[in-house]
């Protein structure tokens, strides 16, 4: 009886130890065209990303440029993801004037 009892205990911290060891992968990929201009361009933005591995919770993704005085000039949210949707892959694009002269930053 003993051994069977050790035995399940060990069947379960294997368990547990699978199920916590498991742990969400994501990659972001980001690019901007074209990589300089001048004034009065526009350029686009494109990020990728994909998710896979999500247990429990809703996953999104904020999409963002930023002027060169710090200004948020693009804002845009994914659709939100469930465990249920995984894996997921998703790309945005989106198209930006440069009026103003200096370093544009997009994120992800």
């Amino acid at each position: 009886m003993r051994r069977l009892a050790a035995l399940l205990i060990a069947i379960l911290l294997l368990v547990q130890l699978r199920i916590s060891v498991a742990a969400p992968t994501y990659s972001i990929s980001v690019s901007v065209s074209p990589s300089a201009g001048i004034l009065g361009d526009s350029f686009i933005a494109s990020a990728s990303i994909s998710v896979s591995g999500v247990q429990t919770g809703t996953v999104y993704a904020v999409f963002t440029t930023t002027d060169p005085d710090g200004n948020e000039r693009y804002y845009d949210i994914s659709p939100q993801w469930t465990p249920g949707d995984m894996p997921i892959s998703y790309t945005k694009s989106w198209s930006v004037t440069a009026d103003k002269v200096g370093i544009w930053s997009s994120c992800v």
